[in-house]
């Protein structure tokens, strides 16, 4: 979202400088975090009374505004009695008087997240969706508050619903507050599966492209390269990355060329967007000249606090943290084709002749020492890869009866420097997984029991409390092969 301001650029720079310093000067009271609540006033030809009360992460909060403001809305969401609770989506929408939306002025997930909105004249919604297990309840709106109003929020009457509507009419130039909170219902454990992603989907068009392999003559580094879309990032994360497409061995040169790569997006605003990857490596690339190399093109949730959420106490996700971890999407293959190599007639890498369509998940061990004795194999980062689609019918373990496709571990191939990992990958149809075909089907794979079973156990003195998730991905790999697939709905999900 990108609203239009409702003063002037010089205006809203005072504005907020004036803001932050009364920000600096009220943070000082060390207010308790869940009875913090701010209230944002902004100047558009009137005079208000300006209030900010510190939030709980010591942060400065998002203004937006559209059009000539009525009232200042602010808001906290609080799980108030629940530990480590699941984020809620709080989404505010602009009705008309038949209750039929006409603007969606914000939507974030968080908890518990403070902002502040100016809100034009006229009626609006908040609506809340929470976890299962969960339930809402929202105070009554408070007007003109000030930090001196805590103690009345801590006895603020509460009621239940999913939805509460505020007609800034009635709070004519004046700075009103709502506080809402969810807890978990009696009897329930609050166990469901749930996203741990920022945009599941995904919905919302906020990429970039990494190259992660270079070699002397092609001018790509390692790293992210020009190719991006950023236009719908949003403030949840500090408009970061949300998802990634990685290639390997392809330079930015190579995209929409034969051989080459290419990528294609395709959604609008709000609604889960479909990615397809092309990986045309049937002729190897002209800037590559081992024949082995192996082309890949990545969908990719990758780091935390850029597709995954933080964990409540604000550390990444670990391994340890769950139950459950399932990858989810919808797949399909649009395209396999081959061509030997002119010069023998043969696969371009007969040793490693390869197409598949894998399934990832990385795990780096953090805050733990890999090398300690007494654990599993040392290494830092382990690479689960589950072979959806196998194009050439190849097994790199050389033992067609077992279910491993390829198993390095440990190994310091492809590794940053100093650095150890291990890799296996499956033929995932062996685990009960199923084959991908040329028709879209649904994927819901529980990670977790395959990681734990078929990797070593934890390195040195580290537990799955220090297996952090770095990646869960959708990609191709190929070795003289062009291999296209198209993929949606999209999400990691956990318990």
């Amino acid at each position: 979202m990108n609203p239009s301001p409702f003063v002037s650029d010089e205006k809203v720079e005072q504005t907020l400088d004036t803001l932050k310093e009364q920000y600096r000067v009220v943070n000082a009271f060390h207010l308790k975090p869940l009875y913090a609540w701010l209230s944002v006033g902004v100047f558009a030809g009137i005079s208000m009374a300006v209030a900010l009360i510190a939030n709980q992460n010591g942060t400065f909060p998002d203004i937006f505004a559209a059009g000539i403001p009525s009232a200042i809305l602010g808001y906290h969401i609080t799980s108030t009695g629940v530990n480590d609770a699941p984020p809620a989506t709080i989404t505010i929408n602009r009705v008309n008087k038949n209750g039929h939306i006409r603007q969606t002025i914000g939507s974030y997930t968080d908890n518990p997240y403070n902002t502040g909105y100016a809100l034009p004249e006229g009626i609006y919604t908040i609506t809340s969706s929470v976890p299962d297990g969960y339930e809402v309840s929202y105070s009554r709106p408070f007007v003109d508050a000030t930090a001196n109003d805590a103690d009345l929020w801590n006895s603020a009457s509460y009621t239940k619903g999913n939805s509460v509507t505020i007609d800034t009419r009635q709070f004519k130039d004046k700075a009103i507050g709502l506080w809402w909170r969810y807890t978990q219902v009696s009897g329930s454990t609050g166990s469901s599966l749930q996203s741990i992603l920022y945009n599941p989907g995904p919905t919302r068009k906020c990429w970039q492209h990494q190259n992660n392999f270079t070699r002397p003559g092609v001018s790509d580094s390692i790293g992210f390269t020009s190719l991006k879309d950023s236009s719908e990032c949003i403030p949840d994360n500090d408009f970061r990355l949300l998802w990634e497409i990685v290639t390997h061995a392809w330079s930015l040169a190579r995209k929409g060329q034969w051989p080459g790569w290419d990528v294609g997006v395709y959604g609008s605003a709000g609604q889960p967007i479909e990615v397809v990857l092309k990986n045309h490596s049937a002729n190897p690339s002209p800037e590559e000249p081992d024949k082995c190399m192996v082309y890949e093109t990545s969908f990719d949730w990758s780091f935390p606090n850029n597709s995954f959420k933080l964990h409540p106490s604000g550390r990444s996700y670990r391994i340890g943290d769950f139950s459950e971890l399932h990858h989810k999407f919808d797949a399909k293959l649009d395209h396999f084709a081959s061509l030997p190599d002119p010069q023998t007639n043969q696969p371009w890498c007969p040793s490693f002749n390869n197409a598949n369509v894998n399934a990832d998940l990385v795990v780096t061990y953090v805050d733990c020492d890999p090398n300690a004795g007494g654990g599993g194999v040392a290494r830092n980062t382990d690479i689960m890869s589950l072979w959806l689609y196998n194009g050439t019918g190849f097994d790199g373990n050389n033992n067609p009866n077992d279910d491993i496709a390829f198993n390095s571990c440990p190994t310091t191939v492809g590794s940053l420097p100093g650095a150890t990992l291990c890799l296996k990958q499956f033929h995932a149809a062996k685990l009960g997984i199923p084959v991908l075909t040329k028709s879209y089907q649904s994927y819901d794979i529980d990670m977790l029991p395959i990681y734990k079973s078929k990797f070593p156990p934890p390195p040195g003195n580290c537990t799955y409390a220090n297996a952090q998730i770095n990646h869960v991905e959708v990609y191709t790999a190929a070795r003289g092969h062009d291999l296209d697939i198209s993929v949606r709905n999209l999400d990691v999900l956990a318990k």
